[in-house]
């Protein structure tokens, strides 16, 4: 159980999102939160004009809302604005959204009801897993408001892959319905929920993916019989990169009982996709790294508008342009591009094993070929993937189209770019499952001329138990699919 306060890191918070960890919050949570929410409740019903309370939003808000039609206004605000299209949110991302609100939430400065986080913390619990589509949003509103109509039991709930109404499955779990009340609605639906979120799972998922490629590119490397000389501390501590010298060190601790580098000659110098990794990939690691202390310092962070604060006469409400994305986008875009950088070294050392020229060995690594196809095509898939990760590493949120009858004269498009790094992140899995199939095929040949290194011959014994090496033309679908999961899983590290 993780006991939400104010704060959760990126490692926890991909806990319960990826694993199912339960959560609660804590006792001082309750307190904030209960204490902006009476503040909200107060300056309701006393009529005190405060935006998204007692007015209509964005070009609306100077129209007055009376109390008595608070609960409408709430419904009509998620009905409203739950207008995003296309395919459905993962679970994951689903749940990466619920909890980023709930996150959101319990800083107390934004006037939601405890009962409300907690239908959402029930909905984590109980692993529900709501139907949100999630294309077409300029930043926030509309993927939120398709969750936010599932919480009060209007919208729906995938259930063994069948849709299945909110209400009536909140009435097998015995929950009573949920009814907002001042300001909620907007809470649910404002902030940088759903770019913090997608973000957060496509941040931490580059992170893996980037760790893995060391990896595989050790093997790679090794398997090409590259000169490790390139990765000598020495050359690394005359440029002041530490994540180059850390990707090197790496590198070095993989290969170094290799026998090829022992006892074997080795090329003056090899191609910049073998003798560069420490320099791309550590470039990369590095962006990566950075977007990820900026996404975690927003999950920490109140994006809300307005916000309730306390000053010397109590409490008081504040407009701003917190719910700006213009953070989450930037490192988004910035992880795309970490990522296909990576993507497109790998796919250059694939080629270099396939090629019989460059390699030493068989066309694409096949015994017979000519009757066999061997590892040829993977690489045009490698090479699709790589084109589409291209173009959708044009920064988001260089763009904006006005809004609202221009009162969101700029929007920040930072959702887009948290919503095409799912994609980025789950086809350099793909590229990079590519080139561990690849090094794993030419080792079917390597070893029988020279010992290979300790790591390289227990990662390989490991595929080879569900992964027999390829003989003569196979579906290679499936290696490609379980190699791409054993990344996707962290299980390379």
């Amino acid at each position: 159980m993780i006991r939400i306060d104010q704060n959760l890191n990126l490692m926890d918070f991909m806990c319960v999102v990826e694993r199912f960890e339960p959560i609660e919050l804590s006792s001082e949570a309750k307190e904030r939160i209960e204490k902006s929410a009476a503040y909200v409740r107060q300056a309701g019903e006393e009529g005190k004009v405060v935006y998204g309370v007692t007015t209509g939003l964005g070009a609306n808000s100077e129209i007055a809302i009376d109390s008595s039609q608070t609960e409408i206004f709430q419904r009509n605000i998620l009905r409203s604005h739950a207008t995003s299209v296309g395919r459905a949110m993962t679970q994951v991302e689903v749940r990466a959204l619920m909890l980023a609100i709930v996150v959101h939430g319990v800083k107390g400065y934004s006037g939601v009801r405890v009962e409300t986080l907690q239908r959402y913390i029930d909905m984590l619990n109980e692993k529900l897993y709501p139907v949100v589509p999630c294309e077409g949003s300029v930043g926030y509103l509309s993927p939120e408001s398709h969750l936010g109509l599932v919480a009060i039991g209007e919208g729906n709930i995938f259930v063994e892959k069948e849709e299945k109404r909110a209400s009536e499955v909140f009435e097998g779990l015995g929950w009573a319905p949920l009814v907002l009340t001042y300001k909620e609605a907007l809470f649910l639906i404002s902030g940088t929920t759903s770019a913090t979120a997608l973000a957060a799972v496509g941040g931490y998922r580059s992170l893996r993916a980037a760790a893995s490629a060391d990896r595989i590119a050790a093997l790679t490397i090794e398997m090409s019989g590259g000169n490790i000389r390139a990765f000598d501390p020495g050359v690394m501590s005359i440029r002041k990169q530490p994540e180059q010298g850390e990707t090197a060190q790496l590198l070095r601790e993989s290969m170094g009982d290799a026998q090829i580098y022992q006892e074997g000659e080795q090329r003056l110098q090899d191609a910049l996709s073998l003798r560069c990794v420490p320099q791309v990939h550590g470039a990369a690691k590095e962006k990566i790294k950075q977007s990820l202390d900026t996404i975690e310092r927003e999950l920490k962070s109140c994006m809300d508008n307005p916000v309730i604060l306390e000053v010397e006469e109590g409490m008081d409400t504040y407009s701003s342009g917190n719910p700006d994305a213009s953070y989450i986008g930037l490192a988004a875009d910035c992880l795309a591009i970490a990522d296909t950088m990576i993507a497109k070294m790998s796919e250059r050392r694939t080629f270099r094993m396939l090629d019989s020229k460059l390699s030493g060995y068989p066309a694409f690594l096949v015994r017979n070929p000519g009757l066999n196809n061997g590892l040829m095509i993977p690489q045009y898939t490698q090479a699709g993937l790589l084109n589409t990760m291209k173009g959708l590493c044009m920064p988001a949120v260089v763009d904006s189209i006005p809004t609202c009858a221009n009162q969101e004269d700029y929007v920040s498009m930072g959702y887009n770019a948290a919503y095409k790094l799912q994609e980025v992140t789950k086809n350099l899995e793909y590229i990079l499952a590519i080139e561990l199939l690849t090094s794993y095929q030419l080792y079917q040949f390597v070893r029988e001329q020279t010992r290979v290194s300790a790591r390289a011959k227990e990662l390989y014994a490991r595929i080879e138990r569900h992964l027999p090496p390829i003989e003569s033309d196979v579906y290679l679908y499936d290696y490609i699919e379980q190699l791409k999961d054993m990344i996707h899983q962290g299980e390379l590290l």
